[in-house]
């Protein structure tokens, strides 16, 4: 976990992260094996580059995950949007 919120503090747009060990958001189990963290982008005027808006942020971050020699880590990227609607098809199938 330690060296992912190093990866995160070091891409260009993040502005502020919240790392919860122990946590899958997704499926809101509790393990050793799981972690969540949460990133707050830097304003819009701030983030000017492609790079720095969100599906840039989340390449960046992907190709650093795999640089920092993390290859055997799952990893979700993905946006508010893009969880929310999940979320909704989750429930649905669900049901």
């Amino acid at each position: 976990m330690t060296k992912l919120m190093a990866v995160i503090a070091s891409t260009p747009g993040v502005g502020h992260y919240a790392a919860l060990s122990g946590l899958n958001v997704v499926t809101n189990a509790t393990n050793s094996n799981c972690g969540t963290i949460y990133c707050q982008l830097k304003s819009w005027d701030e983030r000017s580059k492609a790079s720095e808006q969100v599906p840039g942020i989340i390449h960046v971050m992907q190709q650093r995950i795999i640089d920092a020699g993390l290859p055997m880590l799952l990893s979700r990227l993905f946006s508010l949007h893009q969880f929310r609607a999940w979320a909704r098809w989750s429930v649905s199938a669900s049901r």
